[in-house]
């Protein structure tokens, strides 16, 4: 049986949310506030202990109105496990992981906004921390409304760059908005290197392909973006059709910590 690009998309999506949802389960949490007070109550209850960024908790479920702002959770401290009370906005509501380097990276959504277009979008901070201090901070919009879903890698060969982190805001519907932003950590600052902008909007569809200079066909620092557009067939026998590929060459300049479109590549052979 032939599968369309469509159904591939979704069989995928379903399977991100799938996974994304596992995650959200998960009872251990991170801060992504650095001197938390743990109080025994609410608001002004008594310090039990302060908190740096990037400690793990377990939330056991939130405080009881009117503080519904405010999380019961547990701290282990040595052998001894402190209950109390802290809030909310202070946890991170997704984390990525470097276990080799000890650095973690926390995410949080800060609140939504209207784009031009009138869709909602997110205001996300991301902040990267080690050993329970904050090495960089960077604070980017999302594409949509909806959950989005994170990605660890190496650097890929790209000089400089321990971690590349994707930000994935899938389609929601055709001709919605969507996107993945990429953003490369170089063990001193968060950079948000590019991002692109695949999405579907039947017949049509469009695709990013990206090649890094430790795939096959790769180029030395740079990453080569292939654009693939074109149309689903329309019947069960008829193929999906690419009518258009759009190459881009980005050169990574990892002194002034950004990417420069070059064409041609210095190495492209002509």
């Amino acid at each position: 049986m032939k599968y369309s690009l469509l159904f591939s998309f979704i069989l995928l999506c379903t399977f991100l949310t799938s996974q994304e949802n596992a995650r959200d389960k998960a009872s251990d949490s991170w801060l992504i506030a650095d001197n938390v007070n743990l109080r025994e109550s609410p608001k002004n209850g008594k310090i039990l202990t302060n908190l740096p960024i990037a400690s793990k908790i377990k939330v056991l479920g939130p405080a009881e109105s009117p503080n519904k702002d405010w999380l019961k959770v547990v701290y282990t401290k040595g052998k001894k496990k402190i209950t109390g009370y802290l809030l909310d906005e202070f946890i991170a509501e997704k984390t990525l992981m470097n276990k080799e380097t000890n650095t973690i990276f926390l995410f949080r959504t800060m609140g939504m906004e209207k784009n031009k277009w009138g869709f909602l979008r997110p205001k996300i901070q991301l902040r990267v921390a080690k050993n329970h201090k904050e090495l960089s901070k960077v604070f980017f919009d999302g594409e949509n409304e909806d959950s989005y879903y994170l990605k660890i890698n190496d650097g890929k060969g790209l000089e400089g760059v321990q971690n590349i982190i994707s930000v994935d805001f899938p389609q929601e519907c055709c001709a919605c908005p969507t996107g993945i932003l990429y953003f490369f950590w170089n063990g001193n600052k968060i950079i948000h290197a590019f991002s692109v902008y695949d999405g579907v909007d039947v017949p049509a569809f469009g695709r990013t392909a990206l090649i890094y200079p430790e795939d096959n066909g790769g180029l030395s620092n740079s990453i080569i973006e292939l654009n693939y557009s074109g149309s689903y067939g329309e019947g069960e026998m008829e193929r999906d059709v690419i009518e258009d590929v759009q190459t881009t060459f980005h050169y990574w300049d990892s002194k002034a910590e950004k990417l420069n479109v070059i064409f041609p590549h210095p190495e492209q052979k002509k």
